[in-house]
């Protein structure tokens, strides 16, 4: 399997080549490739998924952009500006009894569901910027290519690859596909990683308060 440039339409293609099926349609074609792209969400933390929105900020709770996976830095565009410190839900809470639930500038935020809780709750309203990590494109027939195709057509290949052998449950060829998946996913990663640490200055990852430390996911 080479790193030729590919798109939706020769993924599928290839797909059904590779696991030698002629009876595969192609919307089980197209649930392989959505399984993969779940997958993909949950483990890969690349600089191309980072984005940056701004939103009014009035009210104690904002929804969350629709292809939000993990926060990188929050802040409130104000004079100066002020950045907002992750807390895990129960320190939020606990935040907010303590202060007598008062409106104020917010000092802290927490991801509730779809939505940004921030306390305290503001007094009025201000612009926030919301850097973060967006879901992979989905690939489909209106949206042929993404970034990670582009850069990574094997990690798409090796990961629709993946679900259609748990789909066929072909246990024989699946330990050989996952494996080769892995050490692709963790390869983009640690370049991934390499990448936030090149220039002139080290990039601090923000510090969370009362929650433990996200561990790195394995492929298995």
């Amino acid at each position: 399997m080479g790193g030729a440039a590919m798109n939706y339409t020769d993924l599928r293609t290839q797909i059904s080549s590779y696991l030698n099926r002629q009876d595969i349609t192609n919307e089980q074609l197209d649930v392989f490739i959505d399984n993969a792209e779940a997958e993909f969400n949950s483990i890969i933390r690349h600089r191309k998924m980072i984005k940056r929105v701004t939103a009014d900020l009035d009210s104690q709770f904002t929804r969350l952009p629709t292809d939000f996976l993990e926060a990188t830095n929050l802040q409130l565009n104000t004079d100066p500006v002020v950045l907002l410190r992750q807390a895990s839900a129960e320190t939020i809470d606990s935040v907010r009894i303590a202060g007598g639930n008062v409106a104020g500038t917010p000092e802290f935020y927490s991801i509730i569901g779809d939505t940004i809780e921030v306390v305290p709750r503001p007094s009025q309203s201000t612009q926030i910027e919301i850097s973060y990590y967006s879901k992979v494109p989905p690939l489909s027939s209106t949206n042929l290519t993404n970034w990670l195709i582009t850069d990574y057509p094997n990690i798409y290949l090796y990961g629709a690859m993946k679900h259609g052998l748990i789909f066929l449950m072909d246990d024989e060829r699946l330990p050989v596909i996952a494996g080769n998946l892995a050490v692709d996913l963790e390869r983009l990663n640690t370049e991934a990683d390499r990448s936030q640490f090149s220039g002139n200055s080290l990039t601090m990852k923000r510090r969370i308060y009362g929650v433990a430390p996200r561990r790195r996911i394995v492929v298995t």
